[in-house]
């Protein structure tokens, strides 16, 4: 397998199932806030991770669009 065929795996999962790309998001999330990041902006840091790498929208909690 490729790079590119294990990359399109992975976004082709984060579309198929809202919850494995909600758990990516609150991981990125909570490591920003690990980080001192505030809450709010530790989300946007993670939804816009996930919007522009795999194509989804995960700006509200527990919802995901492509």
């Amino acid at each position: 397998m490729t790079v590119k065929e294990a990359f399109n795996t992975l976004q082709q999962a984060m579309h198929d199932d809202p919850n494995y790309a909600w758990s990516w998001h609150c991981n990125l999330a909570m490591s920003a806030h690990d980080c001192g990041v505030d809450y709010e902006t530790s989300n946007k840091i993670a939804h816009e991770f996930m919007r522009r790498l795999f194509e989804v929208n995960t700006k509200e909690p527990g919802k995901v669009e492509p």
